[in-house]
């Protein structure tokens, strides 16, 4: 199976709502996807819907590569507001 991965990302020093979300095929290892001076918040797979009109993503798992757990909700939420540019910093 070939599922997306995601990755959130902060830039450091930035609030933790000023995340953004880093989408990607699922034969790419986590670690490497983590840009230079961001820390990365959240990680693992992903898959995208549509409930009642809406984008919507599930999240769950974790990355091995950077020893960290997915945060379902929180996610799910980043992902959604950076794909469909609804992110207030954006």
């Amino acid at each position: 199976m070939n599922d997306l991965k995601y990755i959130i990302v902060n830039m450091k020093g930035w609030r933790k709502d000023q995340a953004r979300a880093i989408i990607f095929n699922g034969m790419v290892t986590h670690s490497t996807v983590v840009p230079q001076d961001f820390e990365c918040i959240g990680a693992g797979f992903m898959i995208l819907g549509n409930i009642d009109g809406k984008l919507a993503a599930k999240c769950w798992g974790k990355s091995v590569s950077l020893d960290i757990k997915s945060d379902p909700i929180f996610d799910a939420q980043i992902i959604r507001k950076t794909l469909t540019r609804t992110h207030p910093y954006i």
